[in-house]
């Protein structure tokens, strides 16, 4: 039996387009109420771009994890098995890569809300590579950091499914996701502050 551990039911491409819809719509509104200013497509476009580079790295991270463990995926979301596998997880990662790039660059640009939309996008731009790198080490890092634990959620699960050694490779693969966030919420957070300092030095 899979356990699927997204948070909705609702299709990933309809999401997409609401969030489309919302964008194009405040670009629009802002136009109309600020014809001069373009503070709505600097903001937007930036987010589409973390969204794009967010959805590449989420879609390689996924094609390399499959590899580990297919349960991951199988079990773990409620991918169909079989062929074409490692295609359905590359799509998955792209789709929450995505997600979580805007959500990280959203979170970025309220922080610096103080700052001008241009002059704010540029530091985000200058700063961005910190939070694809912390997420990357922080993914290679944990698994060996945790060294073969399994948490109990796991195990409780997923015991009467699987060998032990298989079991192990789903929680190398829990822990690899599990440090991807938590660097890509560490180097956000070490990126709003370099901008803040950046932003103060420039005053």
């Amino acid at each position: 039996m899979a356990h699927d551990w997204s948070m909705t039911t609702i299709p990933y491409s309809l999401r997409v387009l609401v969030l489309a819809l919302l964008a194009v719509g405040l670009i629009l509104y802002d136009r109309m109420r600020h014809p001069g200013r373009r503070d709505r497509i600097w903001e937007y476009g930036l987010l589409f771009a973390a969204g794009l580079v967010g959805a590449a790295f989420g879609a390689v991270n996924d094609s390399i994890t499959v590899g580990i463990s297919p349960e991951y995926f199988i079990l773990g979301k409620g991918l169909a098995p079989g062929e074409g596998l490692k295609c359905r997880a590359v799509l998955l990662g792209a789709q929450a890569g995505f997600s979580g790039g805007i959500v990280a660059c959203a979170v970025w640009l309220f922080a610096l809300g103080r700052v001008p939309a241009k002059e704010r996008c540029h530091l985000i731009c200058r700063f961005c590579w910190l939070p694809v790198a912390t997420a990357a080490v922080a993914g290679c890092l944990t698994p060996f950091i945790a060294h073969d634990h399994i948490p109990a959620h796991l195990s409780e699960l997923f015991s009467p499914l699987l060998f032990r050694h298989r079991l192990l490779c789903l929680a190398r693969v829990w822990w690899i996701h599990t440090g991807l966030y938590a660097g890509l919420f560490l180097g956000a957070v070490g990126g709003i502050c370099l901008c803040v300092r950046r932003n103060a030095r420039t005053r």
